[in-house]
């Protein structure tokens, strides 16, 4: 029974980790229906797959495909420099300037501050929960200024804090601690992170034919890809990609060692008991000669065996959860 002890921690972490990956972005209220908006270009010489959209096609867009029930765009401030009170200073690679739709696509739950408010004027400012906490001391910060000054500018704007946010799952390609109010002057030309929130009986690939066929020219015809939030992780590969995806073939391939690790412990289980069934023949004979019937020897193999398998599960996930905690 040690070989399920040792054996079930490690099939737990695989299923734990699986489990993970697999459910990336799957938590937002609208997540079935979000989808980033990308575009591929092939112009002979060169090609371009980036994961990010120029904000020209964003209010075309807009406009031109009713099926898109809200879209929104949002940048990275690169290695962002944020300044509290004018002697905390640090960088931050979690700053990310977003337009006023971001709530209704995201609809991230917060701790402080209503959704309708956030965004609507310049130099709003909006804050993770643990970054208040770490920063300010509390979440009681609503009205508090911060600089933050891009990695693209020469200087410094101050936000004013409008809300609080509760931190984003690990498990999302999208890492925000800070959210500042997109300057609409600047976003005009820019390449903009895009998400689009589809109405409930929208046909993808016949929105991405509609899109293509608004900027068909004789020597240019980009394609564009609605890629379902979900599938982001792991199936997306572009360029200037928010985060490193994973690779679902791995994923694949661990569960299959886990599985085969899983049989071959289960097989030695019960080569093991099967061993010590012909070694324990002598007392078998003497329950018989007691008046032992079949089934009560079947009876109290079973109940041994079933008290084993418990004992191992029950350790095994002790030292699963232990070593989780352990790591966190």
């Amino acid at each position: 029974w040690m070989v399920f002890i040792l054996n079930n921690p490690l099939i737990l972490f695989v299923y734990a980790y699986n489990s993970f990956e697999w459910h990336y972005d799957d938590f937002y209220p609208k997540a079935d229906r979000i989808y980033r908006l990308t575009m591929d270009m092939n112009e002979g010489e060169s090609s371009m797959h980036d994961a990010r959209l120029h904000s020209a096609y964003v209010d075309y867009i807009t406009d031109k495909v009713p099926q898109v029930e809200t879209i929104t765009a949002f940048t990275t401030y690169g290695k962002a420099i944020v300044t509290i009170d004018d002697q905390n200073r640090f960088y931050s690679n979690t700053v990310f300037g977003v337009d006023s739709n971001f709530m209704q696509v995201f609809n991230c739950p917060l701790v402080l501050g209503k959704p309708e408010e956030q965004f609507r004027q310049p130099l709003q400012l909006m804050v993770s929960q643990s970054s208040a906490i770490r920063y300010f001391g509390s979440v009681d910060v609503i009205g508090k200024q911060v600089k933050i000054q891009n990695q693209r500018d020469e200087s410094a704007e101050v936000f004013t804090i409008n809300g609080v946010f509760r931190d984003f799952p690990e498990n999302t390609h999208f890492k925000a601690d800070w959210l500042c109010s997109l300057n609409k002057n600047v976003s005009r030309n820019l390449w903009l992170y895009t998400y689009i929130v589809l109405s409930k009986d929208a046909d993808k690939m016949a929105i991405e034919a509609n899109i293509d066929s608004l900027f068909v020219q004789p020597d240019f015809a980009p394609i564009f890809n609605l890629q379902p939030i979900t599938d982001i992780h792991l199936q997306s590969h572009k360029t200037r990609e928010l985060e490193a995806g994973g690779n679902q073939n791995a994923l694949y391939l661990l569960l299959f060692g886990a599985i085969v690790i899983l049989s071959m412990a289960l097989a030695n289980f019960f080569n093991l008991n099967y061993v010590q069934l012909i070694k324990n023949q002598t007392d078998l004979i003497v329950k018989r000669l007691h008046g032992a019937t079949n089934r009560n020897l079947l009876h109290d193999e079973l109940i041994e065996k079933l008290v084993i398998i418990l004992m191992a599960a029950v350790i095994s996930t002790l030292i699963f959860f232990g070593a989780r905690e352990a790591m966190q």
